[in-house]
């Protein structure tokens, strides 16, 4: 197992780049429940507790496509923050195989919530962003050449930064609300 400190580390930046995947960049897959799930058991010493979790969540959102205007849940955030706290209330609490199903529904039902506020908060920044664009357009039409890399970048660090504190705030609230289970 991992120095607690480093664990915590690593799961803040895993988060920031899940969802820094799912919407902006670099879109390479590592925020699917399957992926994110996976590599979370690793980091927990439980590689088959998050192969698990990450199976039952790409099922639970398997139809769900980024397609057009389409608006649906952050299924990733959510998946990737119901996992590291089931995980991480089963560190605190101690290991017990049927506490550990059981606090799979707190865990899910909890993953919900998380998704709707994951997607308002990509609302927020997809808001923040268009008026960015307006910005650098009117720029354009103005006969100024601004740099759009700075922009891009700019844009990755907001969708970095909600994940990583999505992680912070929401896996300890949800390691807790595991942790009533037992």
């Amino acid at each position: 197992l991992l120095n607690p400190i480093f664990l915590c580390a690593a799961i803040v930046l895993l988060g920031g780049l899940v969802s820094m995947d799912t919407t902006s960049g670099p879109q390479i897959m590592v925020s699917e429940p399957l992926v994110s799930c996976a590599a979370l058991g690793m980091l927990f010493g439980d590689p088959g507790t998050g192969i698990l979790l990450g199976v039952l969540f790409q099922l639970l959102w398997l139809d769900y496509m980024p397609l057009g205007a389409v608006r649906f849940t952050d299924h990733d955030m959510a998946a990737f923050i119901s996992t590291a706290s089931l995980l991480a209330a089963d560190m605190v609490y101690g290991h017990v195989e049927s506490l550990l199903r059981a606090e799979i529904i707190p865990a899910v039902l909890f993953g919900v919530l998380v998704g709707w506020l994951g997607l308002q908060g990509t609302a927020l920044i997809w808001r923040w962003n268009d008026r960015r664009g307006d910005a650098l357009a009117a720029s354009l039409r103005a006969g100024n050449a601004p740099r759009l890399s700075p922009a891009h970048s700019i844009g990755l660090g907001a969708a970095f930064l909600k994940g990583a504190l999505m992680t912070v705030l929401f896996v300890p609230a949800g390691a807790a609300l595991c942790g009533l289970v037992r």
